[in-house]
């Protein structure tokens, strides 16, 4: 029997959102991680990496459902950006359709040996070159009288020793580049949270700070991204948990509403219903206890949930903090009969 296979880890999960986001700009360098002036040994590097991260190879034992389609579209998007940016000629031309305003720098054509002239050089009609193509016929007019050979010239200076490249160099080209790279995630973050896309900027976020972890513009805008997100999965985790308790299942709805308050949303109603139905079918009370406290941590002016909690004292003859609760109600609410009422029960 084969083994089981793994499923995409969040980290995984969050380098596919970011690539999407990347294809979807269009922008070859966005795609490669790369800025429009980094010279074709950057273009290579980035180019490796990327392959090395989304060749379907990779994932052969791994469980990626849906997620396998996108790690084949985010492969060949890399290879095609790789192909237009590592030929000079293609750059250039990427550059122009563009809109780029970087000078891409094209080596110059390999040079021809010219065939020496006929006549006077030993060089017959009909002789074959080195190249094996033959000379054409010689010319009908006399051959030039030989030249005199030019004065000797002074030997060029030798060529600059290059650059010998050393571990600092290299150290500060993998600091640039991986700047480079959390900038790009950055931007794309930027562009999804400012469009209220806030699951794909925490994503993209999340990345920009696993290169540049000390930028706190990076880790402030990911936090806020980030607790958007928490909000919105919330409110979807809400809305199914309430879709499910009027359809009365009840442990479909209690798994939901778990679910929303895990993600620690700012208000307290996720936190009220769980409570409501862990009391009432799970007589679970110091569960429904634990959440009814939350509700009214969120929400401290919401009469109806410091009565509920008041009730919940109550029935397991903590008076005092019954008590404390229904002030609290009554203090926001003086006018409240329920509330009044239950101030009376408790005094007697």
């Amino acid at each position: 029997m084969s083994a089981p296979r793994r499923p995409l880890t969040d980290e995984e999960a969050a380098r596919i959102d970011a690539m999407a986001r990347a294809r979807e700009t269009g922008s070859f360098y966005t795609i490669l991680g790369v800025l429009p002036a980094a010279p074709a040994a950057d273009v290579d590097a980035a180019y490796h990496d990327l392959a090395r991260q989304w060749h379907p190879d990779r994932f052969y034992s791994r469980d990626t459902g849906e997620r396998g389609a996108e790690i084949e579209e985010n492969f060949v998007a890399a290879t095609r950006a790789y192909r237009t940016l590592r030929d000079p000629l293609k750059r250039q031309a990427y550059h122009r359709e563009a809109g780029i305003d970087v000078k891409v720098a094209i080596p110059p054509p390999p040079s021809r040996e010219r065939l020496a002239p006929l006549g006077g050089t030993g060089v017959r009609a009909g002789d074959t070159s080195p190249g094996g193509t033959r000379v054409y016929e010689a010319s009908r007019r006399p051959a030039a009288p030989p030249v005199a050979a030019a004065p000797p010239v002074a030997a060029a200076p030798p060529p600059p020793r290059p650059k010998v490249v050393t571990a600092v160099d290299k150290m500060r080209a993998h600091i640039a580049e991986q700047l480079g790279r959390a900038r790009t995630y950055f931007d794309a973050g930027k562009v999804d949270f400012d469009a209220g896309r806030y699951a794909k900027a925490e994503s993209a976020l999340y990345l920009a700070m696993k290169f540049d972890d000390k930028n706190p513009t990076y880790i402030a805008l990911h936090q806020q991204a980030a607790a958007r997100a928490r909000e919105g999965r919330a409110k979807g985790f809400l809305a199914l948990a309430e879709q499910e308790e009027s359809y009365q299942r009840i442990k479909e709805a209690i798994g939901w509403y778990q679910k929303a308050v895990d993600c620690d949303p700012p208000g307290g109603q996720a936190y009220f219903r769980l409570a409501n139905l862990l009391r009432v079918h799970e007589q679970d009370a110091r569960g429904a206890m634990a959440n009814l406290r939350k509700a009214v941590a969120k929400e401290p002016e919401n009469v109806a949930f410091h009565l509920a909690l008041a009730e919940l004292y109550e029935s397991v003859s903590l008076q005092a903090n019954a008590l404390r609760e229904v002030q609290a109600a009554i203090a926001v609410d003086p006018k409240n009969d329920a509330a009044k009422a239950m101030l009376r029960r408790l005094k007697r």
